[in-house]
């Protein structure tokens, strides 16, 4: 089976829309890259001509596809004939009830294929054409844009922050500082089914100055990262509600250092934390199982890490870096787990 990457399709398409028509090299940047754009096009465009070339068989020196024009583009000379069943065809082709793409493929005489290769080349190739053909037809019509709206999801008093929502995408967890006793503001951790109008409160501790959380990945339970003085640590609650789980301390006292992630494995539970002997926030992995705790590899010339997310298939971990440049300056970095 004929097979052509996609800027090589696209160019083909190109090319055989306007069959015996010159496509010049600027029209060709413009349809596959955009005007704006700071690539070697000039190197893209002849490896894309080289592919199809490849594909076709088509020799350069004696063409029956691709024509080159020298200095101006090129032009798709060979001979195509598409038709639809029962339908319209192709703009430009006639009609039939049969539905078929022939044209002539020039042989290696050296390299003489038996009359089943031959009849299976003819039959992919014809396919990539007519192919390309109904996929240049596709992408004339208009498509309308899609309109998207937000709407508010909490309308509660005081503030709500840092959601996040649950791997099934049914539920957001949140932080919220709007329910405590009377004389305190502090934070707790609160889900809410999206569509829905109830609301569940997961912790009391209104003397947290902040909370951040993290789904697992069976959206079972919720680990959260808490600054509260003594209490400051990383916890497991489950979603539905009950007794939460301190998991460990920590010596976080700023928001920044809240947000954590969960590895889609589910074995792992990121999170800063601050070295006593520097006083500089680190990030460490932790396993809400066992409670083993290591420390992700350093960057020198990083003074702070924070805000971690594993990748979707949990091999990385990506974070901020606030470099020990003048001046400091935030960066992203990424480790393997």
């Amino acid at each position: 089976m004929l097979r052509l990457e996609k800027i090589p399709m696209e160019l083909l398409i190109l090319l055989a829309e306007k069959k015996d028509q010159l496509v010049s090299r600027e029209e060709i940047t413009e349809k596959l890259w955009g005007k704006d754009v700071f690539l070697d096009t000039e190197q893209g465009i002849n490896t894309a001509i080289r592919k199809i070339r490849q594909a076709l068989r088509d020799d350069p020196e004696q063409s029956r596809y691709i024509q080159t024009v020298v200095g101006k583009g090129y032009r798709f000379i060979g001979p195509i004939k598409v038709t639809g069943k029962g339908g319209d065809g192709i703009p430009g082709q006639p009609a039939s009830i049969q539905e078929k793409a022939t044209f002539p493929i020039p042989l290696d005489r050296s390299r003489r294929l038996p009359v089943g290769g031959i009849v299976v080349a003819v039959l992919a190739l014809g396919s990539l054409i007519a192919f390309a053909l109904l996929l240049g037809r596709v992408r004339q019509q208009r498509v309308e844009p899609l309109t998207l709206s937000a709407v508010p999801f909490t309308t509660y008093e005081a503030t709500e922050t840092m959601p996040r929502l649950s791997p099934d995408g049914s539920q957001v967890a949140f932080s919220w500082d709007g329910d405590p006793p009377p004389g305190l503001k502090g934070w707790d951790l609160y889900v809410k089914v999206i569509g829905g109008e109830n609301l569940l409160r997961l912790t009391r501790r209104p003397s947290a100055t902040w909370i951040g959380s993290a789904w697992s990945p069976d959206h079972t339970q919720i680990a959260f990262h808490r600054i509260s003085g003594s209490d400051t640590g990383v916890y497991v609650v489950p979603a539905l509600g009950g007794p939460e789980r301190k998991l460990r301390s920590t010596r976080v006292t700023y928001f920044i250092g809240s947000p954590i992630d969960w590895s889609p494995d589910g074995k792992w539970i990121v999170f800063q934390d601050i070295l006593p002997q520097d006083n500089l926030p680190r990030l460490y992995l932790l396993s809400p199982e066992t409670l083993e705790g290591r420390q992700i590899p350093h960057a020198p010339e990083c003074l702070l890490e924070a805000s971690p997310a594993f990748s979707h298939d949990g091999k990385h971990l990506a974070y901020t870096c606030l470099q020990n440049k003048e001046p400091h300056k935030l960066c992203i970095y990424t480790v393997a787990i």
